[in-house]
Order: structure tokens, then sequence, then C-alpha cells
């Protein structure tokens, strides 16, 4: 009985929980809000009867509507204010040819007139800082024209005082820039500072003093350039520039050697290492340090353009300024290019080991070290053995650029083997006509080594690159072996000797490792070789020299012929399960 009492308690007990949880179901369904709102009411709770949304991408931010208003104010004021300056330059030789107002007059009114525009722009800067602009930049324009026609069309003023005053103009352009955040004054000054020498041009060719003031024109336009990272600035520093220091070192003399150095190196500081050391700077501290925007295009896009035309102009820069050292110094008699071709390239060096924390401007650094470094090999070195150390820096960069992922340096291994193979046909051939290193054998050792290491390093490359870099390493063999062996007595025979056993030793050494590739450049070397002694060979040989390379290659050939079908014949064959067919092994 207490059995049964006990069974029946139970029973009782889960028919009264069950009837529990039925009454707190019905009161939770009473109180859940049917409808759109019950997933207002409830954010928080799964609702499963509502299907998942599908995954949508974050749509891009709308772009900002395109201000016409202010596009047509910008083209149409600096439509005018090049219109304005066509009119002043005109009413000055009108006015000379028709003798209304006399040359001083004129100056006078080109200079308050700049004057004028220059101070109406400073009082609208505030209000219309767009067409203030634009009046700030035709005054200074106007201001240049005024001070040239003073010296060059009327010889008012003697060259110190207008060269005096167009210093002075370039300063303002720079300050007002810097001051207003105007980029396209501050280029506007830097291209009259770098071009007030050349309008102002006497003739004496007063190098010292054109490179002095392009110098300072460049360190007063670079500092601006790197407080506002500027790049239409930069690109004026950089062309400007460069074009002043080729008139300067074309121009200059021995005794003029240590001024245009110091300018170059003020070039290279300026264009080359001032934006390197600033986008390292940017990538520790954006904030102090911003990228200007491209246009309307989004910061990540403005980033990497700067990642892409800073390692170029950096490069240019510093290839160029390498090549007027060396035309400066005397490469192959003074000490002194060297040595700075070294300084350079350490500082790059230096450069982009302090600056690893930012790789756009680590990648820029290694990249123009690695310019000048090959630059200063090539001119530097003994021109008999210049391709071995050519060599090694290529090899070197791909296994830094293969370490640390720098492509940059990578394509400029490449370049540089490149490079070395045009050079090395050039060496070994002229046009419709043969030419040879005869007796250089520290050129011979030296090309040897190049060989050997596009070898080494077109074996690390990738399965397309290296097929380039075997097949240009098998032409240089036997371009090597025809320097070398053609000086000789009897040296056709000597290289088509030498060939041949080239040739037997490829085909030897795919015997041993089994590679296809291998085996084909073998035949074609021997193949090579047999038309060698039939078209050429057979009718300039002496008789004796025939008998013996025709007898050796023909055996030769013959040998290698059995060794091949019999290497065919028994390889073991791998059967096909499903055809039953036998597969030979290759």
């Amino acid at each position: 009985m207490s059995d049964e009492a006990n069974h029946s308690s139970l029973e009782e007990r889960i028919a009264q929980l069950e009837r529990e949880v039925g009454e707190l179901k019905r009161l939770r369904a009473a109180d859940r809000p049917t409808g759109p709102q019950a997933e207002q009411s409830h954010p928080g709770r799964e609702t499963p009867d509502v299907p998942p949304r599908p995954f949508t991408s974050p749509r891009r931010p709308p772009k900002e509507p395109i201000d016409w208003s202010a596009r047509a104010e910008g083209m149409l004021g600096r439509v005018g204010v090049a219109f304005l300056v066509l009119a002043l330059g005109f009413l000055f030789k009108y006015s000379f040819d028709q003798g209304w107002i006399t040359p001083a007059a004129r100056v006078l009114l080109g200079v308050v007139g700049g004057a004028a525009m220059i101070v109406v722009g400073l009082r609208l800067e505030d209000t219309r800082r767009r067409y203030a602009a634009i009046l700030l930049g035709g005054g200074i324009a106007i201001l240049y024209v005024s001070g040239y026609a003073a010296y060059s069309l009327y010889n008012l003023v003697p060259w110190a005082i207008t060269f005096s005053f167009m210093v002075t103009v370039t300063l303002v352009a720079l300050v007002l820039a810097e001051r207003q955040d105007h980029p396209s004054l501050a280029s506007l000054g830097a291209s009259g500072g770098l071009a007030t020498p050349f309008l102002l041009s006497s003739g004496s060719g007063n190098i010292p003093g054109l490179v002095s003031f392009a110098c300072l024109v460049l360190i007063g336009a670079g500092t601006v350039q790197f407080r506002r990272g500027w790049r239409s600035l930069l690109g004026v520093l950089a062309f400007g520039g460069f074009w002043v220091m080729v008139l300067a070192v074309s121009r200059g003399s021995s005794e003029m050697r240590l001024i245009t150095t110091i300018g170059v190196l003020v070039l290279w500081a300026v264009t080359a290492a001032s934006p390197i050391v600033r986008r390292w700077a940017h990538d520790r501290d954006p904030t102090r340090w911003p990228l200007p925007r491209l246009g309307n295009q989004s910061a990540v896009r403005t980033a990497s353009f700067d990642g892409l035309l800073m390692p170029v102009l950096a490069i240019a820069l510093s290839v160029a300024g390498a090549m007027m050292i060396g035309v400066i110094w005397d490469w192959d008699q003074e000490w002194m290019g060297r040595f700075l071709f070294t300084i350079g390239a350490g500082s790059f060096v230096l450069m982009a080991w302090a600056f690893a924390d930012s790789h756009p401007a680590r990648n820029a650094a290694a990249e123009s070290a690695a310019a000048v470094a090959a630059i200063g090999l090539w001119i530097g070195v003994n021109q008999d053995w210049v391709a071995l150390p050519q060599a090694l820096e290529a090899t070197l960069l791909l296994m830094v650029a293969g370490q640390w992922g720098m492509r940059g340096l990578g394509f400029i291994g490449h370049a540089l083997f490149a490079f070395l193979g045009v050079w090395f046909v050039g060496v070994a051939f002229e046009p419709l006509g043969l030419r040879v290193l005869d007796g250089q054998w520290l050129a011979h050792l030296g090309q040897l080594g190049a060989i050997i290491l596009a070898f080494v390093a077109g074996n690390q490359a990738s399965a397309r690159v290296r097929r380039i870099y075997l097949g240009s390493v098998h032409a240089a063999v036997l371009l090597w072996l025809y320097s070398v062996f053609s000086p000789f007595n009897n040296g056709r025979a000597l290289v088509t000797l030498t060939w041949g056993i080239y040739g037997i030793g490829l085909l030897v050494t795919s015997f041993l490792v089994n590679q296809r590739g291998i085996q084909l450049a073998g035949l074609a070397t021997l193949g090579l070789v047999a038309g060698k002694l039939v078209l050429v060979d057979m009718a300039q040989m002496d008789m004796i020299w025939r008998i013996l390379m025709f007898l050796g290659f023909g055996l030769a050939f013959l040998v290698l012929s059995y060794a091949i079908n019999r290497r065919d014949s028994t390889a073991p064959e791998t059967g096909n399960a499903e055809s039953g067919q036998p597969t030979p092994t290759v």
C-alpha cells in the first residue's frame, strides 16, 4: 500500500506542475505584444519567427555635393587674373611703342597694382577666402613682371636693387602662403624665386650667385613644404631646382666644384630626403603632420598616392644628384666623389633603419639607397670587374625583398640584372662586328661571378621569373665562353669545343637530376654547335682541326643519343588503373 500511495502522490505532483507551467505560458502569451511592436518592446529578446535579415556590406558615405558656384568663382577668378597680367604686359609694350607713359611710370603702375591686389586679398581673406587667394597670386605675379620689366626691358634700376626686389617678392609669397594656407601661392613664389636668376641674367655667368640664391629658395620653400606637406610645392622645387643645378654643373669650372656640390646636396636634402622624414613623422603623429587631401579622394587613397610618389621622387632625384656629383668630381681621379657617394647611400641606409616603424618611409629610403649604391658602384668601381659588385648588390636586394616583403627592392634587383645583361651583350658584341676583352682576365672573372650570382638569384624566384633568369644565364654562359676563347689562336675552334663541352655537360646533368629544361638547353646548345661546325668552322678551320672536331663531336653525339634512348627504354612504367595503359615517367 505504501508503494501505491507514493506513486499516486507523485502523479498528482506532476499534474500540478504541468497545470502551473501551462498557466505561466498563458500569462506570458497574454503579456507579449503582437505585430511590429513586439520587436520594439523586447529589443534584446530573440524572435525565432522572424527570419534573419541578409548581410549587407556597409554603404560608402555619399560624396559631398559639388559646389559649382565655388568652382565657377575659382575658374573665373584665375582666368581674370591671367588676362589682367597679360593686359599689363601688353600695356607696357603698347605704351612703350606709342610713347604715352614713361618707362618709370609703367613700372610704378605695375608695382602699385600688384601691391593693391595683395592688400585687397588680405582684407577679403576672412569673408571670400577663395577669391582672396586668387588676388594674392595675381598680385605676386604682377610684381614679378614689374621687376623683370624694370631691369631687363627698361634698364631703370641696377641689378642688385632688382634682385633684392625679386627676393623680397619671393619671401612675401612664401610668408603669405604659410600664413593663409595657400599651396598655389607657395608654388608661385617658389617658381618665381627659382626663375629670378634667369630673368635677371646679365650674361656674366655668375654660377656661385646662381647656386647660392637657389639654395636659399630651396631651403625657405622646403621649410614651408615640410610643415604643410604640399605636393605642388614639392614638384616645383624638384623640377625647378633640378634644372638650376643642371645649368650650374654644366657651366661651372673646377674652381666652383665645392659650391655646386653644396647646391646638389641641398636639392637632394629638400626634395628627396625631406619627404621621407615627413612621412615618418606623419605615421608617428598624423594630427601634427597631416597629409593634405588629394582633391576629393579619401585619406586612404591619398596615403596610397603618397606612398608611390615619395619613393619614385626620392629615387629619381637621388640618381640625378648622384650623376651630377659624378660630373662635378671626376670619378676616375678624385676621391671626393666616391666619399660623397658613400655618404649619400649610407644616409639612406640609416634612414631606413631609423624609420623601420613606418613602412612607406622605410621602403622609400631603402630603395633610394639601393639606387645610389648602384650608380656609385658603376661609376666608382674599375670597369674591368664592375659586373661582380653590381650582381652582388642585385642578389642581396632580391634576398632582402623576399625576406621583408619590400617589392621595390626586388624590382631594383631585377632591373640591375637586366642592365647587366644588356651591358654584357654590348661588351661581347658591337653592331655588325665582334669585340672581345683580349687578355682581361679580371673582367672575365667578374663576368663569370655575375653569371653565377644571377643563377643563384633566379633559383630563388617564382617559376615564371626563374625560367627567364635561367634562359638568360644560359645565353650569358655562351657569350662568356666566346669572349674568353676567341682571342686565342684557332679561337673559333676553341669556342666550338667549349660550347660542345658545355652542352654535353648540360645533357649529363639532366640525366642525373632528371630535369627536362636542362635537357632541352643541352640539346639546343649541341644543335648550335652542329650548325656552327657546318656553316662557319668548316670553311675557316685547318684540315686537321676539321677532322678532329667533326670526328670528336660525331662520336659524342652518337654516345649521347644511345644514352638518351637507353634511358627512355629502361625507364620504369606505372600503369593507369582505369585504362590499363602504361604511363612512362619523365
